[in-house]
């Protein structure tokens, strides 16, 4: 049996607790030599939704102190609606409340998706997205704050979970192609 490569850097993600999703990707996409950690936000889904996006924004910072102590040297809050639903600067404000308690970088994942953007010179965007009416303009208004055209958005009207979990790729391909 093959031992598996040494983890040399670690990192630490906050992720919805109905999220089946994020974990695989984020592991099948890291190198060999990152350990990639989770730390779930717990979502009471009888809440409206924004509740449940406050209460893993509330519990954002603790998780980031107990990934902070299994070594992660950088953590990202990864619901992206959460992240944005208040408007530009909650990300920020989240990212900041997270280092606080943890001592380590942190960051969103809205906030990385301005820095990608930023990064390959992009001003004019068409979002496709499997979000609820709301959140969707809520995501136009947050790229459009920060200096993001949105020239087109459609969501699919998904309600979270398992509702978004279980969308196919030719779903995806097809909203992808329509915005």
């Amino acid at each position: 049996m093959r031992s598996p490569a040494r983890k040399t850097k670690r990192m630490g993600f906050i992720v919805p607790s109905i999220n089946v999703i994020a974990e695989d990707d984020f592991i099948a996409m890291s190198p060999p030599d990152v350990g990639v950690h989770f730390a779930r936000a717990d979502v009471d889904r009888g809440r409206p939704l924004q509740e449940q996006f406050q209460q893993m924004v509330d519990a954002a910072p603790n998780l980031a102190a107990s990934l902070a102590k299994a070594g992660v040297g950088v953590c990202a809050f990864a619901c992206t609606s959460a992240s944005f639903f208040k408007g530009v600067g909650f990300d920020q404000a989240i990212a900041q409340a997270m280092r606080a308690a943890s001592g380590i970088e942190c960051m969103t994942t809205s906030t990385a998706v301005l820095e990608a953007l930023q990064a390959v010179g992009a001003h004019r965007i068409g979002l496709a997205t499997p979000y609820v009416r709301w959140v969707v303009e809520a995501e136009r208004q947050f790229f459009t704050q920060s200096g993001i055209e949105v020239v087109a958005a459609n969501g699919l009207e998904r309600h979270g979970g398992s509702d978004i979990n279980t969308i196919d790729d030719e779903t995806i391909r097809a909203q992808a192609l329509a915005v």
